[in-house]
């Protein structure tokens, strides 16, 4: 995440809204910026197993909490889900490459309005895992 952001923000500037998604079972960076510090967490078990970082990588934490508009957390169910909706429209990842779509549609409407995502809005998700 925090690879893509630096090279986001220095392609397109401030442009993009940079979100990070993470599961709910390990949100390390999510808590991390909460806290404006990087902190452990303890988390629960999670079936998106890559994504199943108790502690952030210090300079991953140091960038995202600089250039990350915001930090989502979801459920694997919510990744399964829009891994299922993808494929639906031909595209295949699995649930854990499904993150950032399943980040997107869990955005309640004022973090929507807050990140400028209405109708006009162009959006790029990252999915880096296949199908399992």
């Amino acid at each position: 995440a925090a690879a893509a952001a630096a090279y986001i923000r220095d392609r397109w500037g401030e442009g993009p809204a940079i979100v990070v998604v993470e599961p709910e079972g390990a949100p390390c960076l999510f808590e991390s910026a909460r806290a404006g510090e990087p902190v452990h967490v303890e988390g629960s078990p999670t079936t998106l197993g890559r994504l199943d970082c108790r502690e952030p990588s210090l300079i991953a934490y140091e960038l995202l909490s600089h250039l990350a508009d915001a930090f989502v957390t979801i459920t694997d169910a919510e990744a399964a889900a829009a891994a299922a909706r993808l494929a639906a429209e031909g595209v295949s990842v699995s649930p854990c490459g499904a993150t950032g779509a399943a980040g997107l549609l869990a955005l309640d409407g004022a973090t929507r309005r807050a990140l400028r995502l209405d109708s006009d809005a162009r959006i790029l998700l990252i999915g880096t895992e296949g199908p399992v």
